[in-house]
Parts: C-alpha cells; sequence; structure tokens
C-alpha cells in the first residue's frame, strides 16, 4: 500500500512539475535551451513561491520537494512535447 502511495505522490509531484514548466516555456521559450538544473531550480522557487495559491495536497507535496528530486522528474519528462519546432507543420 505504501508503494501505491509513493507512486500517486510521485505522479502528483510530476504533474505539479509539469504545469510549471509549461507556463515557463511559455513565459520564456529560451528556457528549453537551458540546463535541467537550471530549469529545475526556477520551477523550484516558482513552486515555493506560489505555494499559498495550491491546493492544501500540492502544498504538502511542495513543502517537501527537494531540488535534485525536480531534477530528476525533469530528466524523465518529455521536453519535446514543450519545443516549438518538435511539432511537424
Amino acid at each position: 500500500m505504501s508503494e501505491q502511495h509513493s507512486n500517486r505522490s510521485q505522479d502528483k509531484k510530476r504533474h505539479l512539475i509539469e504545469r510549471y514548466l509549461t507556463k515557463l516555456t511559455q513565459e520564456d521559450p529560451q528556457l528549453y535551451y537551458s540546463s535541467t538544473d537550471e530549469i529545475a531550480r526556477v520551477i523550484l522557487t516558482m513552486i515555493k513561491q506560489h505555494s499559498l495559491q495550491l491546493d492544501i495536497e500540492e502544498q504538502l507535496l511542495a513543502n517537501h520537494m527537494t531540488l535534485s528530486e525536480v531534477e530528476m522528474l525533469l530528466s524523465f519528462h518529455d521536453h519535446s512535447a514543450h519545443h516549438p519546432k518538435s511539432h511537424p507543420e
């Protein structure tokens, strides 16, 4: 049961990070070319700054989120979904 809870938490964290990644790449498309650790730092900072706007469960996840965890989740994320040149016309 704890493995299911852990997987669910990871999924929720991934979803939270992806929301902020989408917002970030819309605001600054050049960030796509930045390193994973740089993007992770910006995303973690944004999440912490906006934590009061998150629902309670997301706040709890955000409070315990670490930079290395954000980097790891980003490394498994398909960045091509956010890259403007990756979609054929």
